[in-house]
């Protein structure tokens, strides 16, 4: 038997020894998913099947088992990832069971219930969890005055309503937090940085969660947040390199009298150079920005800060030196070459990053 025989006859036994994987080979390997898929497959064909009865039943109670072990020996960071990654795990099952539940045997339609049941009380506890801790906020808010708790308390009066379980839910106290957390943002600008106070006018939202801008101070004000555009200034650098060429090129021709007494004439040549430059030029521009906050109504909760902001601008440009003649083919100087922003175009461009930065910290 040749070698392409023995591969094929060997790849054949390969096939069938694969085809041959039983529930029962998967159940014995920890593979309980996949026993579960076979016996299911294997039951569709023979209903009265009752080893792979068995095998499912078994399948299912162990991969439950293995499931709720991983959650046993895993520790959370806080009591709502801890909530979450059980119910998911509590839902993955429910479906499992479900999918399956035309073969359940008594212990596991028993399991399958008190999945139901673990579901139930889980998703009641994980609600009065978020209600909990937007009761705590509330209360904090009422004794310290401070928007911050009422913000929490919203959220968190949020985050239990959206899990839309069918329990009674406190509207009313979420829509109080939610006007008691509205936070009033006076705006100025430096007078002398026309394009800063311009774009922040025509393009700054009026609300963002919580917080309410306006560019005039009034009875609601909470915080003042004046920008100080700083320290503005721009350096150039170049970097350059260079090529040289050379070339020979006729100029002109001599003559003489052959043998014959005929006129022959005999190019002359001359060698050119020429020198191809390359210059980057990068613009590095830097605004230095002071955001100066203070707290009027004695519910801020922000703070001053300062940022800098850093743009780099480059462009390439191509010249020469020397005799153009000696220039390679593919050459070609910039008839109408880029240009670098001015000190009004980067000023234009830092505008839009002045006020991304604020919309996020502020």
């Amino acid at each position: 038997m040749n070698s392409t025989n023995s591969f094929y006859a060997y790849f054949m036994l390969i096939l069938l020894i694969c085809s041959c994987v039983s529930s029962e080979v998967l159940l014995e390997k920890g593979k309980y998913l996949s026993a579960i898929d076979h016996a299911r497959r294997q039951l569709q064909k023979d209903p009265n099947n009752l080893a792979e009865f068995y095998i499912l039943n078994q399948s299912l109670r162990l991969h439950q088992d293995k499931e709720q072990q991983k959650l046993t020996l895993r520790s959370f960071s806080t009591k709502e990832q801890e909530y979450k990654e059980r119910l998911s795990t509590l839902y993955g099952l429910y479906s499992l069971f479900q999918e399956h539940s035309h073969y359940l045997n008594e212990e596991s339609l028993n399991r399958f219930q008190r999945i139901k049941m673990d579901i139930s009380d889980f998703e009641k506890s994980f609600y009065d969890y978020y209600l909990n801790v937007a009761e705590e906020h509330k209360s904090n808010y009422y004794s310290l005055k401070k928007k911050i708790y009422a913000q929490k308390s919203y959220n968190y009066y949020r985050k239990a309503k959206d899990l839309d379980f069918e329990y009674y839910f406190p509207q009313e106290d979420m829509q109080k937090m939610l006007s008691f957390a509205q936070e009033f943002i006076y705006v100025s600008i430096d007078p002398f940085e026309q394009e800063v106070s311009w774009h922040f006018q025509m393009h700054l939202s009026k609300k963002i969660g919580f917080r309410n801008f306006s560019f005039i101070k009034n009875q609601q004000t909470d915080c003042h947040v004046h920008i100080d555009c700083a320290f503005f200034n721009y350096e150039d650098h170049e970097d350059q390199s260079c090529e040289s060429h050379e070339k020979e090129i006729e100029d002109g021709y001599t003559t003489h009298i052959d043998t014959s007494g005929k006129k022959i004439k005999t190019p002359k040549y001359r060698t050119v150079q020429a020198t191809t430059y390359e210059t980057t030029t990068t613009r590095r521009a830097q605004w230095n920005v002071e955001f100066h906050v203070k707290d009027i109504s004695g519910a801020c909760t922000k703070s001053i800060r300062e940022h800098r902001f850093i743009r780099e601008f480059e462009i390439e440009t191509e010249s020469y030196s020397g005799d153009e003649k000696a220039l390679p083919s593919c050459y070609s100087e910039d008839i109408f070459p880029d240009e670098l922003p001015d000190q009004d175009d980067i000023k234009t461009i830092f505008a839009q990053d002045i006020l991304k930065y604020f919309e996020a910290h502020f």
